[in-house]
């Protein structure tokens, strides 16, 4: 009996020390894993706290109860007007919805996270902008879950894309609004560096109007003009090398048109584009064409033909009028035609045909005036017969009368 006894108490006693043991280790574990959350939250804390961006944690039902320092500098708050607040009181009223909709996911577990650009309105009152990144942590037992918030300040780069936008919308609105045709290419080179070609990449309104191109960008200018002369290509190319802008005047033989031309370089210099600023001068290149067709031909007319502005100022003085008054047009042009020629015409006579001029009417009569040679001999004069007429100048004839 008393062998039964001790052989019970011995198995008592292996038993006690066993769950001892097993109470020792358990109590070692708990310590460590105490030690390890201790650490853990430790480094969250550090992590938290001093995050070069704002942290905040966040209630389920919108009420922060954590916020880091950067967090507080960003919106102008302290930690103590900020922690129990809820979220939406800094939020940008369309910023609320979409926030609470991610939150929403991440409760459901639709979503591990979520990601957006939202605006917060500063203690101040002005908007900060913020790229927030969104979590949520699940805990044990019954405490409640939270979500952790990343917020990084993207304000100046909010701004700095606004005024590019702005700018790009200034730009756009010049682009198209310009009576001049406007575009940028790229120039195209060979493997010796000579420019072969040129693509279109921007055009404006007026371009299609002063070239008669259609949907060029994108396209290269010989696949539009084969025929284009080599002139172009290779002004156009010594822009886009040198970086030396240019201003000329030239003719498309293919596009049948006269252009005055502004070209100079944009973008890096690697890029090779080259905008274009230009203007269709056609009619006025063939106005002058006229013009001088129209000035050869009064040239060689026996009779004099001289143009002068309502003023009196010589515009035109033809060769006939040279001989016929002994100035060369080089003496008189820009000069009044009373101080060249002189009459005997009083100033209400000269007033009154002025005046029959600027009505569009016409004027014939004779006067004496003195030539050149009486000027510097003011013995001799001469009377002459004269027809006036009042058209883009007006005009004046003379033949002797003897």
């Amino acid at each position: 009996m008393s062998k039964e006894l001790e052989q019970r108490v011995l198995d008592q006693t292996r038993e006690l020390a066993a769950a001892n043991e097993a109470l020792r280790k358990e109590t070692i574990e708990r310590r460590r894993a105490e030690e390890a959350l201790r650490l853990s939250e430790e480094q969250f804390r550090g992590a938290f706290d001093h995050a070069p961006i704002g942290m905040a944690l966040i209630h389920p039902d919108g009420r922060w109860f954590r916020v880091n320092h950067v967090f507080c500098r960003m919106l102008g708050y302290s930690e103590q007007e900020l922690i129990g607040a809820n979220f939406q009181s800094a939020a940008h009223p369309d910023d609320i919805q979409p926030t609470l909709e991610g939150f929403q996911r991440l409760l459901s577990g639709e979503r591990d996270s979520f990601t957006m650009e939202k605006r917060f309105f500063h203690k101040e009152g002005r908007t900060v902008w913020a790229n927030v990144s969104a979590t949520l942590v699940r805990r044990a037992g019954e405490n409640p879950p939270y979500f952790v918030k990343q917020i990084q300040d993207i304000t100046e780069r909010k701004r700095a894309e606004m005024a590019l936008r702005e700018s790009e919308n200034r730009y756009r609105t010049l682009f198209n609004s310009i009576d001049e045709g406007f575009c940028v290419i790229e120039v195209l080179f060979d493997e010796r560096q000579k420019p072969v070609d040129y693509r279109f990449l921007e055009v404006n309104s007026v371009f299609e109007k002063q070239t008669d191109l259609r949907n060029a960008v994108g396209k290269k200018m010989r696949s539009l003009v084969p025929a284009h002369e080599e002139h172009w290509f290779e002004i156009y190319g010594r822009v886009a090398l040198t970086g030396v802008p240019v201003r000329f005047e030239n003719r498309a033989e293919a596009l049948g048109r006269w252009y005055d031309v502004y070209a100079f370089r944009v973008g890096a210099p690697e890029e090779r584009k080259v905008a274009i600023l230009f203007n269709d001068i056609t009619r006025r290149k063939e106005s002058e064409e006229r013009i001088r067709f129209q000035a050869n031909l009064l040239d060689v007319v026996e009779q004099a033909v001289i143009a002068t502005d309502i003023a009196g100022v010589i515009l035109y003085w033809n060769r006939f009028a040279e001989k016929l008054y002994g100035w060369s047009a080089g003496e008189v042009l820009g000069r009044n035609i009373m101080e060249i020629t002189p009459s005997n015409l009083s100033l209400d006579q000269a007033g009154e045909i002025m005046n029959l001029l600027a009505r569009g009417e016409g004027w014939k009569g004779s006067f004496s005036f003195a030539d050149a040679t009486a000027l510097r001999l003011p013995r001799w004069s001469s009377t002459r017969r004269f027809e006036m007429k009042k058209e883009n100048w007006s005009e004046s004839s003379g033949s002797p009368t003897m």
